[in-house]
């Protein structure tokens, strides 16, 4: 449950957020699913990833932050976040 309230509270290496720099200047923010001397394949969101070419990559810093954005459960009250985790306990 904190890990959905505060997804950037304590990111495992695994899924921390990479952003890289392209030779052009353009910045690509995404979890690393696959990579090879010629470029990387990026997650970049729920359902969308990006493979940048090795040669046009110029730089790479590693984020302390999630890809999950923060406030998914803003919307809901109190009752709803308690069923939610009860539902997600269940499925042990």
């Amino acid at each position: 449950l904190t890990t959905v309230l505060d997804p950037d509270r304590d990111v495992s290496p695994r899924y921390r957020t990479v952003r890289f720099t392209t030779d052009d200047g353009r910045t690509v923010d995404g979890v690393v699913i696959y990579e090879a001397t010629d470029g990387v394949l990026l997650q970049t969101g729920p359902d969308s990833t990006v493979r940048l070419a090795g040669p046009k990559i110029a730089g790479r810093t590693l984020l302390t932050r999630s890809l999950m954005p923060s406030g998914l459960l803003d919307p809901l009250t109190d009752r709803q976040v308690a069923d939610l985790f009860a539902y997600l306990r269940s499925l042990r």
